[in-house]
């Protein structure tokens, strides 16, 4: 597999951080020749102290996954073609896209909504001969027509807080305690003295 990256970041006056950032990946899988290309922006404080985050993907040409079939029970038969696994191997592209808007809610956690909206093809000439093509062949034209999908997406993160097991330096305890404290600061609490 071959990968290549750019990002592209610009400051601004009084971010914590940066303006904008821009990332651009793309990867090539040499064995299925697969494609894969996707971007990142994040434009911070764009609503007031909202960001707006972007992101795109595109799995194409030649998306391939192994399909097997649905469930525990399917078999794996390693004579039907050379090499075994091409037989199983399924083409199709995926597209997606999301706007999010991400606010802060306290310190440590922070909350994102947006629309989302995802297509896939599958063609029936880059699956013909396989288990895909094989597998349902009374529902053809609804398998091959291409979809898509749209949506909400909401996502909260958090970040997790300090954990610290050693007592102060300057103090005797034996046996340290885990404080949890949302700083970036480690902290601890001594058995003997109670400090931190």
């Amino acid at each position: 597999m071959l990968g290549l990256g750019f990002e592209y970041t610009k400051q601004g006056f009084r971010k914590d951080s940066f303006a904008v950032r821009h990332r651009l990946t793309g990867m090539h899988a040499l064995a299925t020749e697969a494609w894969q290309f996707r971007y990142e922006g994040q434009f911070n404080d764009v609503i007031g102290k909202s960001d707006l985050l972007l992101h795109g993907l595109a799995r194409a040409p030649h998306n391939t996954v192994n399909f097997f079939g649905f469930g525990n029970e399917t078999v794996y038969d390693k004579d039907l073609t050379d090499p075994p696994i091409r037989y199983y191997r399924s083409r199709f592209d995926i597209y997606s896209a999301e706007v999010m808007l991400r606010t802060n809610l306290a310190q440590n956690i922070n909350f994102a909504v947006g629309p989302s909206i995802t297509a896939a093809t599958l063609e029936p000439e880059n699956n013909y001969g396989r288990y895909l093509d094989d597998f349902d062949k009374t529902d053809s034209a609804r398998l091959y027509a291409n979809k898509s999908y749209a949506g909400l997406r909401v996502l909260s993160r958090s970040t997790p807080a300090t954990i610290s097991l050693s007592p102060p330096a300057d103090c005797s305890g034996i046996l340290p305690f885990s404080a949890v404290k949302a700083s970036p600061a480690p902290a601890g609490i001594c058995c003997r003295c109670g400090r931190t």
